[in-house]
């Protein structure tokens, strides 16, 4: 498990990714419900939240999650539903 400085580089370094068009395919077909979903979208932004790293999608549905006292947060607070 990387530790939260790694991740916040790794967000740093891939932020250079932010704007252009995704091209997402699955070569073993494994993923490919997945890919399609991604394929054609614009990657909007690349955040670390503690140990999570977060690519964000436009349009993609954000992840919920939750916090140790039962609050709901987003995986990707610039992509929460507004």
């Amino acid at each position: 498990m990387p530790e939260g400085h790694l991740l916040h580089r790794l967000a740093h370094d891939q932020g250079a990714l932010v704007g252009p068009v995704t091209q997402a395919s699955s070569p073993q077909g494994r993923f490919a419900e997945g890919a399609a979903a991604l394929h054609g979208r614009t990657l909007v932004a690349v955040e670390a939240h503690g140990k999570h790293l977060h690519h964000c999608v436009q349009g993609a549905t954000p992840v919920e999650t939750w916090t140790a006292d039962g609050r709901t947060a987003y995986a990707c607070p610039t992509c929460q539903p507004r």
